[in-house]
């Protein structure tokens, strides 16, 4: 298998279309999907080799280092179920991946929020350039223990035996964008390249304002940034790269933060 496309998610209404973008994105490499969530598959979907399912009712982190645990592909990347991918983007990708040693990680660019109007396409924009792949270019995960060259890894596909080596994510986390940092960071602490290729790969939908009662905003601004903070502010975070893969057997079996 080339790659292993982990989702962690509850949006399964969207799953048909979003898991049909991909395949169609993909005609150069072999694909397959790991689902991770409280609610059941879809019955459609119930029938496709190319798709995994394992029902778990933690947090969305939790739900990722699941389905990593149980890829097979060479590479993975770590999907959010409000995505749609772009046609042919995967196999683009692919081409600045498959040579690549494993300590070589290749993002992909990305959208998010709406983009027709005036300000949503001046966010796409924005969204679109390179400095958006750095950490030091967000308020939210900026350090002074950071090298303003390091990137993010939220569009990124990395070689699966090299992810879990480092551990993983952090599932202390319990969304999708700040534990994916922090594996960046890590990464590239232990001497990872990180490579951005000029296409645009998805397009999701994320608001992390405060007034946002989502439980992934809630868990973002309550949790997430907080303790990152806590992380990156220390200047002992210049040690730190690995940690325990089975660091998920310790968070809630239960999130608590979702109500259905």
């Amino acid at each position: 298998m080339d790659v292993s496309l982990l989702c962690s998610g509850i949006r399964t209404e969207l799953w048909a279309s979003f898991f049909e973008s991909i395949f169609r994105s993909s005609a150069s490499m072999s694909v397959e999907i790991i689902c991770v969530s409280p609610r059941p598959l879809p019955e459609a979907l119930k029938h496709d080799g190319r798709i995994k399912y394992k029902q778990d009712l933690g947090s969305p982190a939790r739900g990722v280092q699941i389905a990593a645990s149980m890829a097979t592909g060479s590479r993975i990347a770590i999907l959010t179920d409000d995505a749609m991918m772009e046609p042919g983007a995967q196999d683009v990708i692919w081409e600045s991946n498959r040579n690549q040693d494993r300590k070589t990680v290749v993002l992909g660019k990305y959208t998010e929020g709406e983009g027709t109007s005036r300000g949503g396409r001046k966010n796409w924009k924005f969204q679109l350039a390179d400095n958006y792949y750095k950490v030091n270019s967000s308020s939210y995960t900026a350090s002074s223990y950071i090298p303003n060259e390091w990137s993010i890894a939220n569009s990124a596909y990395v070689d699966r035996d090299y992810f879990i080596e480092l551990g993983g994510w952090d599932c202390r986390f319990e969304s999708h964008a700040i534990p994916s940092t922090d594996w960046a960071i890590r990464a590239q602490r232990d001497g990872a390249k990180f490579i951005l290729v000029d296409i645009k790969v998805f397009h999701l939908n994320w608001d992390p304002n405060p007034s946002n009662p989502s439980a992934i905003c809630r868990a973002f601004n309550e949790n997430d940034w907080p303790l990152y903070r806590s992380i990156y502010d220390d200047p002992n975070c210049v040690d730190r790269i690995k940690i325990n893969f089975d660091n998920w057997k310790q968070s809630p079996e239960i999130w608590a933060r979702r109500k259905n």
